[in-house]
């Protein structure tokens, strides 16, 4: 289980995004311990903002951490992963979720949501309402829609991208990220600028209510430049 953090400090903490500066001296492994904070406060940011159990962190809370190029990246998503590009002082760094994580919590939310409303249901919104039972699982939850792509980036993709900027700037000069881009790769994937560079590909196993996938990141190399003053 990972450490958690109440609600008042995961929202603390996504609204200061100024880094913290100091004397952190860089080293080989600074890529490594900022990624073990992600998979930390990631999990506990889900934790609180969703209230399902979740399990995040691949052996003991960490991440695994490797170069890649960006087109061995964009070869390795999954087809129909959630993908949100965000500008980091103009550098592009790239989140991508598993469809099938976020996926069935819309599901669950979905079924929740009318199996509340068929206990008190007419009959002929008792007939609806099983009519909506039938399609949704016909339909499955793989695809989304524009509004539940929006949605995935407000309290997914865009959270998470915000929570990476606050742990890699004790290590790195990361600017506050902007200009969100969020696509269901890989449909859409056109809309966003790619980088051609290589960069760190970090991987994070996760587990969110009995859904089990994986949250990647991609950075480029550009944006990991040592914080000023340290060596």
């Amino acid at each position: 289980m990972t450490e958690m953090l109440s609600k008042k400090e995961v929202a603390e903490m996504l609204s200061k995004m100024e880094g913290s500066g100091g004397g952190t001296r860089v080293s080989n492994g600074d890529v490594s311990e900022a990624s073990r904070r992600l998979v930390r406060d990631m999990g506990a940011y889900f934790f609180s903002a969703l209230d399902v159990p979740c399990y995040f962190g691949n052996g003991i809370g960490g991440a695994d951490v490797d170069k890649i190029d960006f087109g061995d990246f964009i070869r390795s998503i999954n087809s129909r992963a959630i993908l949100t590009s965000a500008s980091f002082g103009g550098v592009r760094a790239f989140a991508e979720i598993d469809p099938l994580l976020f996926g069935a919590m819309f599901y669950d939310r979905a079924i929740s949501f009318l199996n509340g409303e068929l206990e008190d249901a007419s009959g002929e919104e008792e007939k609806f309402i099983e009519r909506l039972f039938e399609k949704i699982e016909r339909s499955g939850f793989h695809e989304y829609g524009k509004k539940q792509i929006a949605e995935m980036e407000r309290t997914a993709t865009k959270p998470v991208l915000l929570i990476l900027q606050r742990d890699f700037s004790a290590f790195f000069d990361v600017p506050v990220p902007d200009d969100f881009r969020t696509v269901q790769y890989p449909s859409e994937f056109s809309e966003i600028i790619a980088p051609e560079t290589s960069g760190v590909l970090i991987s994070v196993e996760s587990k969110i209510g009995e859904s089990s996938g994986f949250v990647e990141f991609f950075l480029p190399d550009t944006l990991l430049k040592k914080k000023s003053g340290n060596s």
